[in-house]
């Protein structure tokens, strides 16, 4: 019995035992702000029932109203509509079966204005400590950040010659903070498509 289900696998080839395989895909509709655009997830191979997802930088997708998927056997569409530079980002489509999976992941980029990942806020910071703040966003292209300080008129933070007060990208970063270091800050984002972010925030030192 044993020879003779061994025997019959080789001469089947054992193709009821077969993982997926996807067939690599692109956006089928450039993606273009306030249009729509849709990625078709297909196996070339591997034995049925599969299971497929779609995931956003690492993060599974669910149905929104501006997000819709759209599943059958061994194909899966995902619907994006509205359009906006927050649709940016890695997509992967994972199609798995009992005898293993496959991943296939595209970048989509939606060229727009920047938007928020995080503000700047108020800052209180004890004399002679250190604090940094950060001002976040994403959009493609790729955002550039620019801190700025109100000594009568807005200024780069690069060009007030303080070397306590030191620029990295995303973070402002103050060393042995200084009754000098109190004021106004702002914190501007472009990236070459209107409109540009701007937002304001005080940094005040205590125990002066």
């Amino acid at each position: 019995m044993i020879t003779f289900v061994i025997f019959s696998c080789l001469l089947l080839s054992c193709t009821g035992q077969e993982s997926p395989k996807i067939n690599p895909f692109s956006p089928l509709i450039k993606p273009l702000i306030g249009g729509k655009t849709s990625f078709a997830c297909q196996a070339l191979s591997g034995s049925l029932p599969f299971n497929i997802l779609w995931f956003k930088n690492g993060v599974e997708i669910k149905e929104l109203s501006s997000t819709r998927i759209r599943t059958s056997e061994d194909v899966s569409v995902l619907m994006i509509d509205s359009i906006s530079s927050i649709h940016s980002g890695n997509y992967s489509c994972k199609i798995s079966n009992r005898f293993g999976s496959d991943v296939y992941s595209i970048e989509l980029k939606v060229e727009g204005p920047p938007f928020w990942n995080e503000k700047p806020v108020n800052r209180s910071i004890k004399y002679g400590e250190s604090a940094s703040v950060k001002c976040s966003a994403s959009g493609f292209p790729k955002p550039k950040i620019s801190w700025k300080i109100f000594k009568g008129s807005w200024i780069n933070v690069e060009s007030s010659d303080d070397s306590v007060i030191r620029v990295d990208g995303e973070i402002l970063s103050i060393s042995k903070a200084h009754s000098k270091h109190s004021g106004r800050y702002g914190c501007s984002i472009t990236n070459g498509v209107q409109p540009n972010l701007w937002t304001e925030f005080n940094i005040d030192i205590d125990g002066i």
